[in-house]
């Protein structure tokens, strides 16, 4: 089966975020570098991995976390896709004590 990619407006859609808030995500091309750029007119593509990396993201920026940027991308940088996953499906409250015990750092 065919890996579905998405273009930056339908990953936004499927991140639930407005264009110009996934476009400041992207631009951090370390944390979220395309899957595939067209070489014919530049379109980026990204994968559902993006998508979880994205979910993560957002989900440590929010409340009951409230991380700074600068506070997430280690946590980004140093798991690979499946734990991102992991921890991403983990209650927030099982995040919170990881987090307080630097244990995801």
């Amino acid at each position: 089966m065919a890996e579905t990619l998405y273009q930056p407006k339908e990953l936004a859609a499927k991140c639930c975020i407005n264009i110009s808030t996934l476009n400041g995500y992207l631009r951090d091309k370390e944390l979220f570098p395309p899957i595939k750029v067209d070489q014919n007119n530049g379109f980026r593509f990204y994968d559902d991995g993006t998508v979880i990396t994205i979910e993560l993201f957002k989900k440590l920026r929010k409340k009951p976390f409230r991380l700074t940027v600068d506070e997430v991308r280690p946590i980004i940088k140093k798991y690979d896709l499946a734990t991102r996953a992991e921890i991403l499906s983990k209650p927030n409250n099982e995040l919170l004590m990881l987090l307080n015990e630097n244990t995801l750092l």
